[in-house]
């Protein structure tokens, strides 16, 4: 109950439909989708009420697993669904449990109807089977007194009775308090308690009032749910203590004046116990004046602010009143205000308390920056209001414009002023530290104003930055707000000597020029890049006397006097980083000298010119060659001729041919795939050229382009010439894609070239390859590049070729390939075989894990002989073609079977006998032949048998469930094992009981965990001995806590070669504190811990530390293997642990060689080869890379 099975989409509808059971904590949306999809399938659907799950149903729910049982026996699907248990009657009444009765539908047959007459019977559970054992009913609770009592609240207690003290861990009993008036039924509040619980507090009373408390026991399956079960109430009145006095005068309100128009005032409480009596404040007033204190003390000026309530939480001494705090009051940003504040309760109001004042700060300045240098601003402004107190000082607050959480502040005293000087007279001229001026008037104005100004030199600054300021007045008063920030940006230095001049795609007429610009491209980034260009005349390149680098460095002496001469554009400076400086320059004379200079501007000023560059413009591109044509084609060659284009000034001195097949021309660079013409014939005035090497039936792309002394000149138009056609080349030689015992699948390439006609069919032929003999073809054409070779025989080498054929006929044979034929295996008898017994019938299981098995046969002895069970051969057919299926597209790797879920065969022989012994044996059969399973006996069960008590199989399904193993309580209710039974065998007979059941590796850790022992770990275990396969250990005992070692768990396993490789644990049980661990691999790191098993059961397995020991190397007797492996691998040592892993699975050379390049490579990896050396060794076996 409570499991969950996928459903067979593939399933026939002549199949028997299978059980399916949903699991009843699943969302509304999972179940509606598996009804849907049982009713497509055709199941039949029977609503049914079933415990929910994780929780031990009680007695009286067990007709619902009973119904269940019914229903699955009949081979009926139903979803399941919880019970409903709900309280009846008013408040304060006893809870009547009610179930509901389920309803059939579309019933199918006599067994459905009978199933959902036994569960509509059952449809009432009894409140005592909620109960915990031993207890028939809930208690009354017991001692209900008054513990302590204020004004507003009271502290309770009560009894625990001595029966309920054993169940202050259940978790399902709780105490429910409810109150009201003493005069009043309406319930004012209520709370629930867990049972450990003696006392409770009852808050948010009136003073002076009776109230009447209520209590009792309840039992929820949790705290949120509605109670099941629940005992008498248990009542009392209690009065609350009453307020006898007016207030006590509260202290001076706390004030802080958050702005120049706002402040938060605090309220705090004096105490309110006073002689054991009580002036609690129930609420309180707060006034407010404006201005200066009347001297004559009238009480016409204070305003008063809305009158707020609070509850008293009694205080001590003076605290803040929580829900009075930071109260924000509005006011006028000149005035002084003072503040009071008065308790009040029901007898009265206390006086005044002391009046807490606050003065007006002084308003905020307004900065102006009057003057920006690269690395300083200076800011003034005009003093401000100080409402009635002296400003004493200045806060000034900076930071960058991008970077405003690291901020600058600075203190100015309120009589300092910064000298401004400067020789300029108008706003934005320059000052004698290339600065600018901001403010109109210039400097002069400025000095005139410092009687009656503030200035402020903000420094030290970085050039060309963007900044932010603003700035607050401070007196006596406080602190005025912050004033409107000022942003601005300091000036940038001037731009550095551009460098690194170049030139590229130099015409005839134009030329791109390139330049960096050195800096940190922020504090003297140029805006603009000034580009000046002119002729070198014929007179300095005679002073100069040589190449462009003595002509330039001559001309960096040349004065603005020729200036006239002097070409200039200003290009705007790229904005982004890591773009370059570029410039095109037109309209130059051809096969001309020119210099060029460049300069940077900014707003810091104009920067040096660059170094002067010298270049050469180039001569104009030579003509398009005229009447480009082909002719005499063969399969291999073409002739090309043209006509040579006439240019007296740059004659053609060569020319350049493009070749290129349909479909792969070089679109996107047409300077790539030009080969030089080095010879060419010439006839009537025509050149000629004849071409080569061309493919057969190909369409190729010839161009032709000219080349003089300076360029090549624009290319022809595209000339397509198709060759002739003719047979295909030879196809790749053929490799095993699969191979079996009788069939090998084997797939090639296609011919590399067609040669201009489509390959139409394949002939593949086969021979034995250790005769020799003559080559027999396959009996059919093959249209495509794979073929499927049968009835050959096992275990046999075969070779194999392949030729191909199009409309010009047969290309010639592939490379010869060898393959082989797999060994017929001999299946291995089935192991585990698990057998349940009851009265009448025997359950059998053992796991299937061959796939090659193709059938399996039960026998039954009778008398000295065995006879089949025929009646399961259907049974057994159908289970192994639905895991075939299943299995079918898995990849049979070793990793992929250990990660799936092992397959099971089960049946059962029904019609026996009670009280009777029978032995049985189950045999594997595949075209191998055939192997049986050792015998086991079993006896029926006695027919009057009355197997496990309905407790034990709750409490068995309580524990299997609550660790996530629920599908085997029933294994174990059939088995007759209970919770007692199982907790005490020794670890050893355990393992027998889970091998027999067919529990699952990691569903064994959950349960032995549920049963295991309240002992500390074992200590570390040490290696006595070790040799290739075996390690020997030793440990000392655990402390035992008072309780006996039954056996110890020892679990390890080879460590991964990844240290977060997860690896699968194998486990085996002693019972002395050593033991030997065998069938371990060679020359390897394993790890070992251990866990001591004995009585009573604890919450978890306590494992001692983890220890990696390593089995010892064993050598390698194959010298032709060992020398192999030494060829193949560079580390020899490594190379002999290698072939020393393939000896002992009894591989050589011959069979290693002849298996095909990915079936070596797989085989290595599964034997944990590194991949590098796996790599090597396919190499040198092959001379090929493993795919």
């Amino acid at each position: 109950v409570g499991s969950t099975s996928p459903l067979d989409k593939k399933r026939t509808s002549s199949s028997p439909p299978s059980l399916m059971m949903a699991s009843p904590m699943g969302s509304p949306q999972q179940k509606a989708n598996l009804l849907a999809e049982l009713a497509a399938n055709g199941g039949q659907m029977l609503p049914l009420q079933i415990w929910p799950g994780g929780i031990a149903p009680p007695k009286a729910a067990m007709p619902w697993i009973e119904a269940a049982a019914a229903a699955a026996v009949s081979g009926l699907q139903f979803p399941l669904s919880s019970p409903t248990v709900s309280p009846s009657g008013g408040r304060g009444g006893v809870p009547v449990p009610v179930g509901t009765a389920p309803a059939a539908l579309s019933l199918g047959g006599a067994a459905l109807a009978a199933a959902a007459t036994a569960v509509a019977q059952a449809t009432a559970v009894p409140a005592a089977a909620l109960l915990p054992e031993g207890m028939d009913a809930m208690p009354e609770p017991t001692g209900l007194s008054l513990e302590n009592s204020t004004t507003t609240s009271l502290q309770i207690k009560w009894e625990i009775q001595e029966s309920l003290k054993n169940l202050s861990d259940l978790g399902t009993i709780f105490w429910f308090v409810q109150f009201c008036k003493s005069d009043d039924t309406e319930i004012l509040g209520e709370g629930i308690f867990p049972l450990s619980t003696s006392s409770a507090p009852v808050k948010g009373l009136q003073p002076g009032c009776e109230y009447k408390i209520m209590l009792r026991l309840e039992s929820r399956l949790l705290q949120t749910d509605p109670p099941t079960l629940a005992s008498p109430w248990t009542a009392d009145v209690f009065s609350t203590l009453d307020v006898s006095h007016t207030p006590a005068r509260p202290p001076p309100p706390v004030l802080h004046r958050i702005s120049s128009s706002m402040a938060e005032v605090s309220i705090l409480a004096a105490p309110c116990q006073r002689d054991g009596r009580f002036s609690c404040a129930q609420s309180y007033l707060l006034q407010r004046l404006e201005g200066a204190m009347p001297e004559d003390g009238s009480e016409d000026s204070w305003k008063s602010v809305p009158e707020v309530t609070s509850a008293c939480s009694h205080p001590t001494e003076d605290e803040l009143v929580p829900s009075l705090k930071h109260r924000r009051v509005p006011l006028s940003a000149d005035r002084i205000y003072h503040f009071r504040v008065r308790a009040i309760n029901h007898l009265g109001a206390s006086p005044w308390s002391e009046a807490a004042t606050t003065l007006p700060p002084p308003s905020p300045p307004e900065l102006k920056v009057a003057r920006i240098t690269p690395f300083a601003a200076t800011l003034t402004w005009a003093p401000p209001e100080g409402n009635g107190f002296k400003v004493n000082h200045y806060k000034v607050l900076q930071c960058k414009a991008d970077d405003e959480d690291v901020v600058t502040e600075m203190h100015m005293e309120a009589g300092d002023t910064a000298a401004l000087s400067s020789p300029a007279s108008g706003a934005g001229a320059d000052t004698a530290d290339g600065g600018k001026w901001l403010e109109s008037g210039g400097s002069g104005e400025l000095e005139r104003m410092s009687d009656r100004m503030m200035t402020l030199n903000v420094s030290p600054l970085v050039p060309n930055c963007n900044y932010k300021v603003w700035a607050r007045a401070v007196s006596e008063a406080g602190v005025s707000d912050a004033s409107a920030p000022v942003s601005f940006s300091t000036l940038p230095l001037p731009p550095t000597q551009p460098c690194g001049t170049s030139s590229t795609d130099i015409g005839a007429n134009s030329v791109n020029i390139n330049w960096s610009m050195p800096g940190d491209g922020q504090t003297n980034a140029a805006t603009m890049c000034e580009v000046k260009w002119r002729i070198v005349a014929r007179e300095e390149v005679e002073v100069a006397g040589g190449g462009e680098a003595m002509i330039a460095s001559s001309i960096e002496d040349d004065n603005e006097a020729d200036g006239e001469a002097w070409s200039s554009k200003q290009i705007g400076c790229p904005q982004e980083a890591g773009v370059p400086f570029a410039c095109e320059i037109d309209g130059l004379k051809t096969d001309q000298l020119h210099v060029v200079k460049i300069r940077g501007l900014n707003g810091g000023g104009e920067g040096p010119w660059s170094d002067a560059f010298v270049f050469s413009t180039s001569l104009p591109p030579p003509q398009q060659p005229l009447m480009f044509h082909s002719s005499d084609t063969s399969a291999t060659s073409t002739k090309l001729s043209w006509d040579q284009p006439l240019d007296e000034a740059f004659p053609v001195t060569s020319y350049q041919l493009r070749v290129s097949q349909i479909g792969a021309e070089d679109e996107g660079d047409d300077d790539v795939g030009w080969d030089a013409i080095s010879q060419h014939d010439e006839s009537d005035g025509r050149l000629s050229k004849v071409v080569h090497g061309l493919q057969p039936g190909i369409e190729y792309v010839f161009e032709l382009r000219a080349i003089n002394r300076n360029c090549h000149g624009e290319s022809t138009e595209p000339l397509k010439v198709s060759t002739q056609c003719t047979f295909p080349s030879p196809p790749s030689s053929p490799r095993c894609l699969e191979r079996s015992h009788f069939s090998l699948m084997v797939l090639w390439s296609p011919p590399p070239c067609n040669n201009g006609s489509e390959v139409v069919a394949y002939e593949l032929q086969i021979r034995k390859h250790c005769d020799g003999g003559e080559w027999e073809a396959v009996p059919e054409e093959i249209g495509n590049d794979s073929a499927e070779i049968s009835n050959l025989e096992p275990n046999c080498e075969y070779d194999l070729r392949v030729r191909a054929r199009n409309a010009l006929g047969w290309s010639e044979w592939s490379n010869e390939s060898s393959m082989h034929t797999l060994v017929l295996p001999l299946p291995h008898a089935p192991n585990s075989l698990a057998v349940i017994p009851t009265h009448n019938s025997v359950t059998l299981s053992w796991p299937h894990h061959q796939d090659h098995v193709t059938q399996y046969t039960v026998e039954m002895k009778v008398g000295d002989e065995w006879m089949q069970a025929d009646e399961f051969d259907g049974v057994i057919s159908g289970q192994l073609a639905r895991l075939k299926r299943d299995r079918r597209d898995a990849e049979l790797d070793a990793e992929c079977d250990r990660q799936r879920k092992r397959a099971v065969m089960t049946l059962s022989k029904e019609g026996l006998q009670s009280s009777t012994e029978y032995m049985f044996r189950v045999a594997a059969r595949s075209v191998g032949g055939e192997a049986f399973s050792e015998a086991v006996s079993v006896a029926t069960l006695c027919e009057k048998s009355v197997g496990l008590s309905d407790a034990d199989m709750t409490k068995l399904q309580g524990l299997c469930e609550g660790c996530g193993c629920g599908e085997y309580s029933e294994r174990f209710c059939r088995s007759q094992y209970d919770i007692e039974t199982l907790s005490r065998m020794p670890p050893d007979e355990l393992q027998k009981v889970f091998d027999r059941l067919q529990v699952l590796p990691k569903h064994r850790e959950n349960l032995r965990m549920a049963l295991c022992q309240s002992l500390g770990p074992p200590s570390k275990p040490r290696m006595v001995a070790a040799s290739s396969d075996s390690i020997t250990l030793e440990w000392d005992a655990p402390e035992s806590n008072g309780h006996p070692v039954t056996g110890y768990l020892v679990q390890y396993a080879q460590c991964g070669a990844d240290e977060d490789e997860t690896v699968e644990r194998e486990e085996m049980c002693c019972s002395a504190t050593s033991c030997k661990v065998s069938n371990l691999v060679a020359d390897a790191d394993h790890v070992f811990r251990i866990c001591a098993c004995g009585q009573p059961r604890g919450p978890e397995m306590v494992w001692s530390q983890d220890t990696v020991f390593r089995t010892l190397a064993v050598e390698c007797p194959d010298v032709e293997l060992r020398r192999w492996m030494r060829e193949a691998l560079n580390t020899p040592n490594y190379a002999d642990k290698v072939a020393a892993q393939l000896y002992e699975e009894q591989w050589t050379v011959q069979v290693l060689k002849s298996m095909p390049a990915n079936e070596l490579a797989d085989l290595l990896r599964k034997t944990r080869v590194k991949a590098g050396a796996v790599h090597a060794i396919v190499t040198a076996f092959h001379g090929m890379h493993p795919a």
